[in-house]
């Protein structure tokens, strides 16, 4: 797929590390869809619920540390026709 500057086409790759119960781990994501402002929205929307819901500890957080990305691939799948979503 070729994406030229102004295209409707947004993409984004997502690379998260940190630590399982067997260790060290790292969850790389790629999107490529059209609606990028939709895309936005879902996102933030699903990361907002999430924050608002749960109950964290004090202190500053990154949000990999706090937020499930699983919900929020869901979210874009229901919402975004044709998104490609690869783990």
């Amino acid at each position: 797929m070729n994406v030229h500057v102004g295209s409707d086409v947004c993409g984004i790759s997502v690379t998260a590390d940190g630590l399982t119960q067997e260790g060290k781990a790292e969850l790389i994501i790629g999107i490529v869809a059209h609606k990028e402002a939709q895309m936005t929205v879902i996102v933030a929307a699903e990361m907002l619920r999430q924050i608002v819901t749960r109950d964290f500890s004090a202190g500053v957080s990154h949000s990999e540390q706090i937020i499930d990305i699983e919900p929020i691939l869901v979210g874009l799948k229901r919402q975004i026709p044709g998104i490609l979503i690869s783990k």
